[in-house]
């Protein structure tokens, strides 16, 4: 039976996402967002409208046996995580996806909303908060704890045990020695080599990796 869904952004995430929604028999039917000025489609579904029209779109369904996905990419993992408790509380339910090329270890623990992409590996003993993203052809070793809002951009590796805090962005091609901390916040630049634990709300970036501000 095919179950009806709603994605919360239209543009690269949202496209992503609904390459395989089909495989978890969901079918996308509506499309929310808060930029105005998007006009394309999603595999032929129109964006509706922002906040205020997903409110009076919602209203009108008796029955909120329907799915969403938040679709936002890039370092937006607090809004991400905002968003989707917000709709959670009008009654719709988040999925949790991953693609079919992912390897994903048996016990993995995997939180309400968050999208494995393709190609990507999660070993044993890892868990997932909320609302991440772990993107195309990165790699999450053994025991790692990722927070809620974390994205892993693709190509970017994990080791053993690191523990990634909330809203976390590590960029493409990074790479986190074992047993490390990310602090919260903060934003890991692609291709940096993380050698040291990481203050919250800090800039990484090169190799081995240096804090070049706080943000």
């Amino acid at each position: 039976m095919i179950k009806k869904c709603f994605f919360w952004g239209a543009t690269g995430q949202s496209m992503v996402l609904k390459e395989f929604i089909g495989d978890f028999k969901y079918k996308l039917c509506w499309l929310f967002d808060n930029d105005e000025g998007i006009s394309e489609k999603v595999g032929g579904v129109s964006v509706i409208g922002g906040w205020n029209k997903f409110l009076e779109w919602a209203m009108k369904k008796q029955s909120k046996n329907i799915f969403f996905l938040i679709a936002i990419g890039g370092d937006k993992g607090k809004e991400r995580l905002d968003l989707q408790n917000k709709i959670c509380d009008i009654g719709f339910h988040p999925l949790t996806i991953w693609h079919r090329t992912a390897f994903i270890a048996e016990g993995v623990q995997i939180g309400e909303g968050s999208q494995i992409l393709a190609n990507t590996s999660i070993s044993v003993g890892v868990k997932i908060g909320k609302a991440c993203i772990v993107n195309t052809g990165s790699q999450i070793d053994h025991e790692c704890v990722i927070e809620d809002g974390v994205h892993i951009m693709p190509g970017a590796i994990l080791t053993g045990c690191v523990h990634v805090e909330k809203f976390v962005t590590i960029g493409s091609g990074a790479i986190i020695l074992p047993r490390l901390r990310i602090g919260s916040g903060s934003f890991i630049g692609a291709g940096a080599v993380i050698i040291r634990d990481v203050p919250s709300h800090s800039v990484v970036v090169g190799n081995p990796g240096k804090i070049i501000k706080q943000i």
